[in-house]
């Protein structure tokens, strides 16, 4: 699988047909549960498309012969066929989109409220820049940030009957570290405007270029090497990789290592940048705006 897996990302193949050991023999026997997996490279919808339903009828026929010569030879017996999506379960919108989109939605809904707070402060001159005035709101952010994550992972998705719960606690690792490091971003963000609503009105549009960015519509290996990284640097891109691995996949701590990494030291920069950025060492001359 490794192999198979390595010649995808080099684009020497666009797909992997993987049989479960003994599939033959348990076909033959009628025993549940052995199957074919089926992994296409989704960068080229159409493409991807294609091959993945030409496989399958490929798998299906030979299945239904296989079923077929044990019907002859055991008459009443077979096995049942059952063609099933690995994750989109439904085979819809829903299963496919909404955990993905659900990533970027919590990120870009706190990253308003915390620039839009601190903007207004400052329009306000309300801004207090001592260290532990801004940990204690990078503190209420987080609390924030983590709440809604709850409710989008444990009520909404149960409302909704999204594919869910694979690891908790992984999710329960991953969210506060996701909702500190989007606060502090939001934070950051935030000290650079006089005003909320510029704030909102230059963050906002971020919104699109994020979602093509987090690498679901469009895989980060497939993107230039440069594009791939500045994604990275998006909270949600490594969000992305971990709340669906660990709501959708059920994937263990050590399998999403590496983008629970990546948002541990993002965390860890953006939360020293508001801390002990420049910003906080003091209190701003009131001049200096009014000349800018």
């Amino acid at each position: 699988m490794m192999a198979a897996r390595e010649e995808v990302r080099q684009r020497r193949a666009d797909g992997i047909l993987y049989l479960s050991k003994g599939l033959g023999g348990a076909a033959l026997k009628g025993r549940p549960g052995a199957g074919a997996a089926l992994i296409v490279n989704g960068a080229y919808f159409v493409r991807a498309e294609g091959i993945a339903r030409a496989l399958g009828d490929v798998v299906r026929e030979q299945a239904l012969e296989v079923t077929g010569a044990l019907t002859a030879r055991h008459s009443g017996s077979g096995a049942t066929i059952v063609m099933q999506p690995l994750f989109n379960t439904t085979g819809g919108y829903r299963d496919y989109v909404f955990p993905a989109i659900a990533n970027i939605i919590l990120q870009q809904t706190l990253l308003f409220a915390s620039a839009r707070l601190i903007a207004e402060r400052r329009r306000r001159d309300d801004w207090q820049r001592d260290r532990a005035t801004a940990l204690s709101t990078w503190i209420a952010m987080t609390l924030i940030g983590i709440f809604a994550g709850l409710f989008v992972f444990g009520f909404a998705f149960w409302v909704q009957d999204v594919p869910r719960t694979g690891n908790v606690p992984g999710l329960l690792l991953a969210l506060p570290v996701f909702a500190a490091t989007v606060a502090a971003l939001g934070l950051v963000a935030g000290s650079l405007f006089r005003s909320g609503d510029d704030a909102l009105k230059l963050l906002m549009p971020t919104s699109v270029p994020l979602v093509f960015l987090a690498g679901f519509a469009w895989p980060l290996d497939e993107m230039p090497g440069w594009l791939a990284t500045i994604a990275w640097f998006s909270p949600a891109t490594a969000a992305m990789h971990l709340f669906i691995r660990f709501n959708q996949m059920g994937a263990s701590i050590a399998e999403a290592a590496t983008p629970l990494l990546v948002l541990i030291g993002l965390m860890i920069g953006y939360g020293a940048i508001w801390c002990f950025g420049r910003a906080h060492a003091g209190r701003e001359d009131p001049t200096s705006d009014a000349a800018g």
